[in-house]
């Protein structure tokens, strides 16, 4: 079994893994409470501690510890110990935004590459040194030998550098 785990703001899998049954195991469980998931919904908000999760949620602050915990020990949270207005309070956050689950299945193959086609002109970072030059299929794009064409809009369309 496999599982992916997407991270805030990727749409991409940050990170890819087989996980091992007990492993598999402590997620599924984590999740399989309401309470459980309804914590993971708030974190995506931010950060919050015990007494604002408890608050939110209406359950006493133990249920909430015990909950915390659970999510902690699936790698679904992280919790930090802060200065809080009277002492230490712990502040807790979800770490995933997706968890995907591929149960595998006969004649299946692992895929875990995914290809993209890029436009040639759709580069990020250049150097260009003359001699050079870009051109779309029917025109150049700005001044043969001219490194400042490769920044020009036009770029985009660009076939050939």
């Amino acid at each position: 079994m496999s599982v992916a785990v997407y991270d805030s703001g990727l749409d991409m899998p940050l990170n890819l893994r087989d996980l091992s049954s007990n492993e598999s195991a402590a997620i599924f469980r984590a999740l399989s409470s309401e309470s459980r998931i309804r914590i993971l919904e708030l974190l995506s908000e931010g950060e919050m501690n015990i007494n604002e999760l408890s608050a939110a949620l209406g359950l006493a602050q133990p249920s909430i510890t015990k909950h915390v915990q659970t999510l902690e020990e699936a790698g679904l949270v992280v919790s930090d110990y802060t200065s809080g207005v009277q002492g230490m309070q712990k502040r807790c956050r979800r770490i995933h935004d997706r968890i995907v689950v591929d149960l595998g299945g006969k004649g299946k193959e692992k895929d875990y590459v995914v290809e993209v086609e890029v436009p040639v002109g759709m580069y990020t970072q250049i150097e260009p040194l003359p001699t050079c030059g870009l051109a779309t299929r029917d025109r150049m794009i700005g001044v043969i030998d001219d490194p400042l064409a490769f920044s020009f809009p036009d770029r985009a369309k660009a076939e050939i550098l």
